[in-house]
């Protein structure tokens, strides 16, 4: 049984989600990339690890990254007799959580190195989660094709809803023993993450923007 003073924590950890390719030269076999996940960090907290005097501070830090919650919603949030809060902001940047950090206490540095894990555990009960934000580098080209990723992470439409469970990869979790300074005391176990499968199409990019181009010139011009 574990002493009153320590608590065990869980948090989920995001695999990153395969990328899809268009072949760009089938005879060279070199391919263009039309999505990948770009590395982001969301914000959390373990509110029974932050102390009370601290709560005005870190509110008024976070409420410089936060549009959806006021500074009373986020002491609302710290203030809860709770080891576990759900993410108070998804899809910061390393540079926005450096500078967070720094202003929370500069003489602490992070370590983002993906050997140590994808939660980095920093002071005050704040914690940063590594994540993946979808992206599109040729924008809308073959848009219908390749479909969207939702914000839950899950395929919609087209490749990226018909091969989601290839893409996806499964996620993992890590449970931790911490006491109620919120030091760690030991790793309690660990669940691996399986990051997603590239997928390679059969499209070539620059037949695609020549097909594009000249269905949206035609659709100009019987609109006129």
């Amino acid at each position: 049984a574990l002493a009153k003073n320590q608590q065990i924590i869980t948090t989920n950890i995001s695999p990153m989600r395969g990328s899809i390719y268009a072949s760009d030269d089938l005879e060279t076999s070199k391919v263009a990339l039309l999505a990948h996940s770009v590395e982001r960090f969301a914000l959390s907290v373990t509110p029974k690890n932050i102390p009370e005097h601290s709560y005005q501070k870190l509110a008024a830090i976070f409420d410089e990254y936060i549009d959806d919650k006021s500074q009373e919603d986020l002491i609302k949030i710290f203030s809860k007799d709770s080891m576990y809060a759900p993410p108070i902001k998804h899809g910061l940047t390393k540079s926005q959580v450096e500078a967070i950090a720094a202003k929370i206490n500069p003489k602490l540095k992070l370590n983002f190195d993906k050997e140590v894990g994808d939660v980095i555990y920093f002071t005050q009960g704040v914690l940063f989660i590594r994540e993946y934000m979808r992206m599109y580098p040729e924008e809308s080209l073959a848009s219908h094709t390749l479909g969207f990723v939702d914000q839950e992470g899950t395929g919609q439409y087209g490749i990226e809803g018909f091969d989601d469970a290839e893409l996806k990869g499964s996620g993992g979790s890590i449970a931790l023993e911490r006491d109620n300074a919120g030091a760690l005391l030991d790793e309690i176990g660990q669940i691996e993450k399986h990051n997603g499968e590239d997928i390679v199409l059969t499209i070539d990019r620059n037949v695609q923007h020549f097909i594009e181009a000249t269905l949206a010139k035609a659709m100009d011009t019987y609109k006129n």
